[in-house]
């Protein structure tokens, strides 16, 4: 890749696939039981897997990033950001959550989309990441809120506050980083 930005997406498009991949056998799940999150596999292996893989590649984003892309790495959406996931998984793994974030790590689909169009700029479709954002991380996003704020969500995680708590906090910044998105795209 020709430029120090497209580089600083590759560790980006890594991290989104193996996870946004890695949600879909939880995803699947959820889909095939008509959105019934209590039908949620916990596949704590592969589930474990998944996030360490999420953990060790944000891990290496940061200190590559702060290494070669230091002017790329923001500190909310890159140290804070990756730092948090990074504790969060470490929490959520032991404590046998792990498949309600790999579910929920399908939201990572529109990142990959926006690191492909970085590393390859064909494949840019503002529009498109709109779309897949909205449906990922608002919709998608607000229907898990939902089902894990249920009495029968929460036995999911066997009563456990924390994935709810996080989803939660995540939502601001996602509608936060959409309404910049779409008047990007407007402006374009």
């Amino acid at each position: 890749y020709a430029t120090k930005r497209q580089r600083s997406w590759i560790i980006t498009a890594l991290s989104s696939a193996a996870t946004t991949f890695g949600s879909l056998p939880f995803l699947w799940d959820v889909i095939s039981s008509g959105g019934d999150v209590t039908a949620l596999q916990p596949r704590y292996s592969f589930a474990a897997l998944v996030c360490r893989l999420f953990q060790g590649l944000l891990l290496a984003d940061l200190i590559v990033g702060c290494c070669c892309y230091a002017e790329h790495i923001t500190i909310a959406w890159g140290i804070v950001h990756h730092t948090a996931y990074i504790a969060l998984l470490s929490y959520l793994i032991p404590s046998g959550a792990a498949h309600c974030f790999c579910l929920a790590a399908f939201m990572e689909l529109p990142t990959l989309h926006l690191a492909l169009s970085f590393l390859h700029p064909r494949l840019r479709h503002d529009v498109l990441f709109c779309a897949l954002f909205f449906a990922t991380r608002i919709v998608f996003h607000i229907s898990l809120i939902f089902a894990f704020s249920t009495k029968l969500g929460m036995t999911v995680v066997q009563g456990n506050p924390l994935p709810l708590v996080f989803l939660t906090l995540a939502l601001p910044g996602h509608v936060m980083w959409f309404s910049q998105s779409v008047r990007g795209t407007i402006r374009r």
